[in-house]
């Protein structure tokens, strides 16, 4: 009687999944951790991004961490924007100042890991959404047509991004 444990013999972490995609995809080698094998274990997007970074900066180990960087910063000023949108700007720098010095949000920054990236992006959508429900630009479809694209890259970053189509979507229907 033979089981499977499910453990594969090319087993890797995600942090290096992503950064061996990310590679490849820079090198011009496709989406695969090895070089004429092609994965579709991750969604793309963190990939795609780490990619970009390593054809201007090079295949290098700060290169995450300086996108988590920016990233995590960024999702300090969305949530300070958010906040401040819907209760005022003392909220909004009350948020963005819990945010920056969250544990677990300043930890994930040396992580080359799609969390702090899928955060900002999440974040952003909330913040677009907040937008153009509280301004009533929901007559300008160019802010629908940018929201919805927005919301499919981060579904790309991660699979749980989909599940914020629904949100919205019922959201818009209360």
């Amino acid at each position: 009687l033979s089981v499977e444990n499910g453990i594969d013999s090319n087993f890797m972490f995600d942090a290096t999944y992503y950064f061996f995609t990310g590679q490849s995809l820079a090198a011009g080698e496709g989406f695969s951790t090895t070089p004429g094998v092609p994965t579709a274990y991750f969604p793309p997007g963190y990939p795609l991004i780490l990619a970009s970074a390593f054809v201007v900066l090079g295949a290098q180990s700060f290169v995450p961490v300086l996108i988590n960087l920016f990233a995590g910063t960024a999702t300090c000023w969305v949530t300070y924007k958010l906040g401040s949108l819907t209760y005022g700007p003392k909220s909004g720098l009350t948020a963005a100042a819990v945010l920056a010095f969250w544990p677990s949000h300043v930890y994930a920054t040396s992580a080359t890991m799609s969390e702090v990236v899928f955060t900002f992006l999440l974040t952003l959508v909330i913040y677009r959404f907040c937008l153009i429900a509280s301004t009533q630009r929901g007559e300008n479809w160019r802010s629908w047509i940018f929201l919805g694209l927005l919301l499919g890259f981060t579904s790309l970053v991660r699979g749980a991004g989909l599940l914020f189509f629904c949100a919205l979507g019922l959201a818009l229907f209360i």
